[in-house]
């Protein structure tokens, strides 16, 4: 995924780079001493510390009139199984589901708040 975000972005540049070129009628032609830096953000997950700072509980749907479903894998939440609670916006996944996507991703797959500690986040 990430190496597909790079080749767009490198097209993109070079396009560009033409695009201006052609608008301009000057020259500006990339030369062998001219160099391009492109910026691609990382993916990057969460620290290990602050997802085992996260509980895993033992789902109870009885503690809610809604019904839950974990957005990653598109399940049901179920009573007894292993979930965890975001504690910045409140929404359930499976544990391991939200596991996997917190060591690539840092924020909620529902909201997209960034997801922290409880301290981190500023509340007690």
């Amino acid at each position: 995924m990430l190496f597909y975000g790079l080749c767009r972005v490198l097209s993109w540049a070079s396009n560009r780079v033409d695009d201006e070129a052609n608008n301009d009628h000057h020259d500006h032609s990339v030369t062998a001493d001219d160099h391009v830096i492109i910026i691609v953000k990382e993916l990057a997950g969460i620290k290990p510390s602050v997802l085992q700072s996260i509980p895993v509980v033992d789902f109870n749907s009885e503690d809610s009139k809604d019904s839950f479903e974990c957005v990653v894998c598109l399940s049901k939440l179920e009573d007894g199984d292993k979930a965890r609670l975001l504690p910045t916006c409140n929404h359930w996944f499976h544990a391991n589901c939200i596991e996997t996507w917190l060591q690539l991703h840092s924020s909620c797959p529902i909201c997209r708040n960034v997801v922290g500690s409880v301290q981190d986040s500023g509340t007690t």
